[in-house]
């Protein structure tokens, strides 16, 4: 394979992934009006990308005769990084998403690379350079602005509501950061399949306790079609963007994909546009071009970084 075709297939791979992602958010408000509510949707979701992360899990150990066996710690590790990052995180950022906008929801979503960047100083005393200090007021500068258009237009919703559904993505950005940086430690000790795959087993088996104590044992009926809205998050927005981001990844390396995952925000506002409605201003389109170079200037800066280590 040429280095040309390899760049093609690689990035294909990444802007499918992030198409894949940036969809999620329209299957949620999409079931949301057809009475979904936000845990009975996210354990659907968990629960039929179950079986697809089984099949990765079993592959990857009939695929990797040498991979060692997994310690208690590093079990330990499994299961908080599954439920901070699967299960915390989805569950703030599907119950936050019941209160805003599919387009607001995927623009403060996407500022986890700069909440990475922080925590990661705060966490290992490392110090942040003006470049730093610069992506982060960039960042949350679009972000003002993106919330600030969005007060004005939402009248008729309490100041309460749209906060509220802000807070909880926001917070959703952050314990999806405490599991990047987490995972960092014990991805290069077990594989990221292996990792992939466990950490979304023990988050579906959290999901299932929560559901089945709020919901009791009861399940949506076939004809409800908030069971396809589940199966189709879990397919296209769940196990097929993470397999092929980790394809795209290893084609052309984290720092090429990074500038093609942009794309996600800018897809879900034009779908968000077109099948549910939502409009955005000019201005809210320059606040969300402005969040994206914030998270460039981090993503590239931070990338490059861990390569030169």
């Amino acid at each position: 394979m040429s280095k040309l075709s390899t760049l093609h297939q690689g990035a294909f791979y990444v802007f499918i992934s992030a198409a894949g992602f940036s969809i999620k958010a329209i299957f949620a408000k999409k079931a949301y009006e057809v009475g979904a509510d936000p845990v009975t949707l996210l354990f659907l979701r968990l629960l039929f990308a179950a079986p697809l992360f089984m099949l990765l899990a079993y592959w990857n150990a009939t695929h990797n005769s040498v991979e060692k066996k997994i310690s208690k710690a590093e079990i330990l590790s499994l299961m908080g990084l599954g439920i901070l990052g699967y299960y915390l995180s989805s569950l703030m950022d599907f119950v936050g998403l019941f209160y805003i906008s599919a387009s607001l929801e995927r623009i403060i979503l996407f500022s986890y690379p700069t909440i990475v960047v922080i925590l990661t100083a705060l966490f290992f005393r490392s110090s942040l350079d003006r470049k730093d200090y610069l992506a982060l007021l960039i960042t949350y500068f679009g972000i003002f602005i993106v919330f600030s258009e969005e007060l004005k237009q939402t009248v008729l919703i309490p100041m309460e509501t749209l906060v509220t559904g802000c807070t909880l993505v926001f917070g959703s950005a952050c314990t999806y950061a405490l599991y990047l940086i987490g995972s960092g430690f014990i991805i290069p000790r077990i594989g990221a399949a292996r990792f992939t795959a466990y950490s979304m087993l023990i988050a579906t088996a959290t999901m299932m306790l929560h559901y089945f104590i709020a919901k009791g044992v009861v399940f949506p009926s076939f004809d409800n079609p908030i069971i396809w809205y589940g199966l189709a998050m879990a397919v296209f927005s769940t196990f097929m963007p993470a397999y092929f981001l980790a394809k795209g990844i290893k084609l052309i390396g984290s720092e090429k994909s990074s500038v093609i995952s942009t794309i996600g925000p800018v897809s879900t506002i034009v779908l968000a546009n077109i099948v549910l409605g939502e409009t955005m201003t000019w201005i809210q389109v320059c606040g969300t071009l402005i969040v994206i170079a914030g998270v460039l200037i981090i993503s590239l800066k931070t990338k490059k970084e861990t390569t030169t280590r």
